[in-house]
């Protein structure tokens, strides 16, 4: 039974028909089989006109014994009104010290029309488009051109990126096609016998002992060469010296790249065979041997337009923000990348954080850095005059933690965000301070620089007004462990902010453990507080900022604008005007009823930064998973943590239901601010795309009725590029933005969506 039938179109003159191969498996063909194949195939496809017999695995004297016993002729012949059927026999074959496929006409009917079956005897060679047309179907049919999915592109070992990727492996799933693919090779090398066979990925060893199989039946080769993989670009540096003998297999090519780094090793031209090649560029140069060029052209019938590939420098793909996914030979991607919403809720915030926040808003605590994206810290600062001066947010319960763990006595004092006299004061009012007189007080750029003298027990007290930068905590307890020789150190601080509960949890280990186990120092804070930390590489208002200078390089800046680009270009540490006004004009302020705060009263009070933080921390607390490990529950030692970002497995997405849910205006463009560029990137996902578009598009609405209050952070959001729509969902927000009465300044910023949206550049 046959285990392959691959069809391609040739063209005689003006007419095309169909071309099929017939290619039987194994050594144990007979006649009855290839008659019974020819029976099924023109009673399925009477049209064809061309039929070719193929056997890699039995040599063609064998074949001919087969035809010639056979009634594959008759069969065919009696399949057809017209007596215009043409059977083939193919086979590979030394002629003029070369190999080559040929062919021998199996006629199906003699001169006065009565059936025959014997070969002609005569071999002639076999048009090579042929060839390469059949080889082109078997690697269409078997899905080896692969697409990466929506959102994702893959990263080669050759250094371009691309959505697509050719994988050869799936066209070798069949000892018929891999002894088709074997004749093919060997018909396009230099016939010798090699002594080594060197393949860049493990998948081709199938085509080298089918190689053999076929040769050695033959007569061409006498033995099996040393076969072995070189794990294409990754181990071609780990290739012994390459000489004469040795012949070279390259699966598949989009650019030549390998073929060209190996002859540069060694290989000769005659010797290399790249088995599937996909040009990627116009009048690209094709080296060594290749066997099926994938190609479209003028001149064949078959073929796949050119690959879109690029450098990794200047990569568009890596600017629309599509995930990487790295190949390294035949590895590659085939499911869809499931997607996770994050959405938050009432239940999303902690109890313990709402108490925080109620404490702290209304005092201009919580502050933003306009511009500062430093890893390793979250984009808010607290700050220090609001929590320790006196009547400060925190300062009694830091006062209650100076005089429950000063260590006694007190020989040296490490201050972190507050400098000595400040410290002088809260233990003074605490009743503390004599505590910190006979101490040395320096700050923490002056510890490793501290000589003090002969190693002894000493006691350390280490303060910090925030504790965010937990790498620096880390690094005084390390040089504190060397000079304090086995004396109490304890670490207090007025808050303490992490991106994770385990990353709270391991802090809190690290400046805990000891040679007296997890208590062996102490360590309290005053408060805790989960704060998303930068990843990014621009905070939005340094992205806003670059968009505003943008349009004002090419036209006049609308008043609103303006005024605007001149408060971001002077701005620093802010905790107000940080949303762009409603359309209105009016500040946006936080509304009764308010689902994450109290507002009943004096609700004027609360800051857009107070706003901005809280929704930090909610946002912080739904990136912890299902679980919702937070402060108060954190995640055991040896349990996962949830990843919330992007993989080429998974997608993370700020769902848009939460701006569904969610009506009030200062909300809405907190969440917009607070998430990360990739959490909307809706791009990634046209279903959550078309969500956004309706959202989107519903604003606009709201809009002309006098609402909308957060449609010129939405606006802001795509037209700085850190929301992006699938292109299509673009076009139709341009249309309906079009539409739309907006006022010259929301013109102007939409216009802007045209330029990125569209095309996805990040800045």
């Amino acid at each position: 039974m046959a285990e392959l039938s691959l069809n391609t179109r040739y063209r005689e003159k003006q007419f095309e028909a169909d071309a099929r191969v017939i290619v039987f498996d194994g050594s144990r063909v007979t006649s009855s089989n290839i008659a019974d194949e020819v029976r099924d195939l023109v009673t399925r496809r009477p049209l064809t006109r061309n039929i070719y017999i193929a056997a890699p695995f039995i040599n063609g004297v064998d074949l001919e014994c087969l035809l010639r016993e056979g009634v594959a002729a008759v069969r065919a012949a009696a399949g057809l009104d017209e007596a215009d059927l043409r059977l083939w026999m193919l086979d590979l074959r030394e002629h003029g010290g070369e190999l080559r496929i040929e062919i021998q006409d199996v006629a199906a009917t003699e001169a006065d029309g009565s059936p025959a079956g014997a070969p002609s005897g005569t071999w002639s060679p076999i048009a090579p488009e042929l060839i390469e047309g059949w080889l082109f179907d078997l690697f269409d049919l078997s899905g080896a051109l692969v697409d990466a999915p929506p959102g994702v592109h893959f990263t080669k070992s050759s250094g371009k990126h691309s959505t697509q990727f050719l994988r050869t492996s799936s066209t070798l799933l069949s000892t018929a096609a891999c002894g088709f693919i074997a004749m093919a090779a060997l018909a396009k090398l230099q016939h010798m016998q090699p002594r080594r066979v060197f393949v860049d990925t493990a998948p081709l060893l199938s085509v080298v002992y089918a190689m053999s199989s076929v040769a050695t039946v033959r007569g061409f080769w006498a033995s099996m060469p040393t076969v072995k993989s070189f794990s294409s670009y990754g181990g071609k540096d780990k290739l012994p010296q390459l000489t004469m003998g040795d012949m070279v297999l390259i699966s598949a090519s989009t650019s030549g790249g390998l073929a060209r780094e190996l002859l540069v090793l060694g290989a000769r031209q005659e010797m290399l065979l790249t088995i599937y090649y996909l040009a990627s560029a116009r009048n690209q140069q094709r080296l060594g041997v290749v066997a099926c060029d994938l190609t479209v052209q003028a001149d064949k019938t078959f073929g796949y337009r050119q690959l879109e590939s690029h450098p990794a420098e200047t990569c568009p793909l890596c600017a629309k923000g599509f995930v990487r996914s790295e190949l390294e030979g035949d590895q590659f991607l085939i499911d869809r990348r499931s997607v996770k919403r994050l959405r938050l809720l009432r239940a999303t915030q902690q109890d313990d954080a709402r108490k925080l926040f109620e404490k702290t808003v209304r005092t201009g605590a919580w502050q933003v850095p306009i511009h500062s994206t430093l890893l390793g810290r979250s984009a808010l600062e607290f700050r220090r005059e609001a929590i320790l001066d006196e009547d400060g947010v925190f300062e009694k319960e830091f006062g209650r933690l100076l005089q429950r763990f000063t260590p006694s006595p007190l020989d040296l004092v490490i201050c972190v965000g507050l400098d000595a006299s400040m410290l002088q004061n809260i233990a003074n009012r605490a009743g503390v301070g004599k505590a910190l007189k006979d101490a040395s007080i320096v700050s923490h750029a002056e510890l490793e620089r501290l000589k003090l003298g002969e190693r002894k027990k000493r006691n350390a007290l280490v303060v910090f007004d925030v504790l965010q930068d937990h790498s620096q905590a880390r690094t005084i307890n390390a040089v504190l462990r060397g000079i304090c020789n086995g004396g109490n150190v304890t670490y207090l601080a007025a808050l303490t902010a992490a991106d994770t509960a385990r990353a709270a949890t391991d802090l809190d280990v690290f400046l805990t453990f000891g040679e007296r186990g997890r208590d062996t120092f102490t360590f309290k804070s005053a408060g805790r507080v989960l704060l998303p930390y930068n990843t990014d590489e621009s905070s939005s208002w340094s992205r806003e900022r670059a968009l505003l200078q943008g349009i004002a390089n090419n036209r006049v800046l609308e008043p609103q604008l303006q005024s605007r680009l001149e408060w971001l270009q002077g701005a620093g540490v802010e905790h107000e005007q940080l949303f762009l006004p409603a359309v209105d004009g009016k500040k946006l302020q936080v509304s009764p009823d308010f689902v994450f705060l109290a507002t009943t009263e004096r609700a004027d009070k609360v800051s857009q930064g107070d706003i901005f933080a809280i929704v930090s921390n909610v946002l912080a607390c739904a990136r912890a998973g299902e679980d919702n490990a937070t402060l108060g529950k954190a995640p055991g030692r040896d349990s996962s943590v949830p990843a919330w970002r992007q993989t080429s497995l998974f997608q993370t997405l700020l769902c848009p239901s939460n701006f569904k849910d969610f009506n009030d205006a200062i909300l809405r463009a907190a969440l917009l601010r607070g998430a990360t560029e990739q959490e909307l990137n809706y791009v990634l996902n046209d279903v959550v795309s078309a969500e956004m578009l309706d959202l989107l598009v519903g604003q606009l609405q709201t809009h002309q009725s006098g609402g909308g209050d957060a449609l010129p952070e939405f606006l802001l959001a795509l037209a700085s590029g850190r929301m992006k729509l699938t292109p299509s969902h673009t076009v139709q927000l341009q249309e309906a933005v079009t539409a739309a009465n907006l006022p010259a300044y929301l013109k102007q910023l939409a216009s802007a969506i045209v330029l990125t949206g569209a095309s996805f550049q990040s800045r």
